[in-house]
């Protein structure tokens, strides 16, 4: 009797140490927009925050306008995510979803983008690009047809690099596009698009991230199974494209969309969830797992961040800040929480540290997205990293949150 007593109290002050943390953490965070909805924020493979080198944050998102079309909005704060400014950036009358944003060393804004919910039957997604200067925004660009969920960096020279995929549609069918394509728009414009992986039908939700050498390294969700989707991946140095590596496969797994960053080292680091022993494709059963692995002078063992465990855990994304810790954010359930979906992380310290819950609240938590970008490198230093923490935001509910851990002001 004694012992379950002890069992008891140790587990009530764990809960009561659990809870005051997380107040502490919830009570950083801002709201950007109460008008949001799940996808706004979504997915790991594309950034949505990012940092002049004057210090303003940048947000890109999507949400629907008065007559319930979905349009890319653009909120802006100049006091370190204290208070925003919201504009609306499209005016268009199809859905346009899932931007990316990158930002130049001349401080201006390089935004991607959907035209047409890209799961739809019956449609033609296109990729779209906007430059935003001092002049205000650009005009926009078409940059690829039956295009998917892409994703955009710049590099030291300041060229766009924007990848994208296949458009697929519910429950699951090929509707057109030709793999993985990346096109890059240098100071003579936009080149030639090139198709980079080795499936032309399943091959979507790229990842892209610059080194310092401005090599380009690419990762995508790669499936030519029925059920399993892994990870692939590819890099791109003076010489022309490598060798397509895959990253992830087991025979009853699924891994699901990358997200990728580099280090300070220039080592390559990418993060996933993954789902073993399901009993059916799309079921949300079996074990559930945050994923990571690293290329040093090779690539390294996978390493497993959380679980695995029954409960579900979501579409981690990855950054790295200026003392090179890496930090990896996701949404998922767990004992405390094993109704609603969590915002959760861990972060790499010169070693693991336990993972921390950054909410604890009666509805979802959903859908994070991490700041980071290798560029610009403005007088030594990378404006679109934290000296040291992380920067993010999500979704609770239907508000877009912003939320910087202690340190890292960004």
């Amino acid at each position: 009797m004694k012992e379950v007593t002890i069992v008891c109290l140790v587990i009530v002050v764990g809960l009561i140490i659990m809870t005051l943390s997380v107040n502490r953490l919830q009570k950083n965070a801002v709201i950007v927009d109460n008008n949001a909805e799940e996808f706004s924020t979504a997915y790991p493979n594309q950034r949505k925050l990012a940092k002049t080198s004057d210090g303003v944050l940048h947000l890109v998102y999507h949400r629907a306008d008065s007559n319930g079309i979905l349009q890319i909005y653009h909120a802006v704060s100049k006091d370190q995510g204290k208070n925003w400014s919201v504009e609306q950036v499209t005016h268009e009358s199809a859905d346009q979803c899932f931007p990316s944003i990158a930002i130049d060393s001349d401080n201006n804004l390089h935004l991607v983008w959907i035209e047409g919910w890209p799961s739809k039957p019956g449609i033609v997604p296109y990729v779209y690009y906007r430059k935003r200067t001092r002049e205000g925004w650009q005009p926009r660009e078409l940059v690829a047809a039956y295009a998917t969920y892409p994703s955009i960096a710049v590099d030291s020279h300041n060229n766009v690099h924007v990848v994208y995929g296949t458009y697929v549609y519910s429950p699951g069918y090929y509707g057109g596009g030709n793999g993985v394509r990346w096109r890059t728009k240098t100071s003579n414009g936009w080149q030639i698009e090139e198709t980079i992986s080795s499936d032309r039908l399943w091959a979507r939700y790229p990842a892209i991230a610059i080194d310092s050498q401005d090599n380009v390294h690419v990762a995508w969700s790669h499936s030519t199974r029925y059920r399993y989707y892994d990870l692939h991946y590819r890099r791109k140095t003076v010489s022309g494209w490598e060798e397509e590596i895959e990253i992830s496969r087991d025979s009853d797994s699924t891994s699901s969309i990358p997200s990728i960053a580099i280090d300070n080292n220039d080592h390559v680091h990418i993060v996933w969830h993954q789902q073993e022993n399901a009993s059916y494709a799309y079921a949300t059963d079996g074990y559930w797992s945050i994923r990571h692995r690293v290329y040093t002078d090779s690539w390294q063992p996978v390493e497993v961040v959380a679980g695995p465990i029954k409960y579900s855990q979501l579409y981690p994304t990855i950054a790295i800040d200026g003392k090179n810790n890496i930090h990896i954010v996701w949404y998922g359930k767990h004992p405390i929480s094993h109704s609603f979906y969590q915002i959760r992380s861990r972060t790499y310290q010169n070693s693991w540290k336990p993972i921390q819950e950054i909410t604890l609240l009666l509805h979802d938590q959903i859908n994070p997205s991490l700041m980071w970008a290798f560029y610009p490198l403005i007088n030594g230093v990378k404006t679109n990293q934290p000296k040291e923490g992380y920067a993010f935001v999500w979704i609770d509910g239907t508000t877009i949150k912003y939320q910087s851990s202690e340190i890292s002001q960004p």
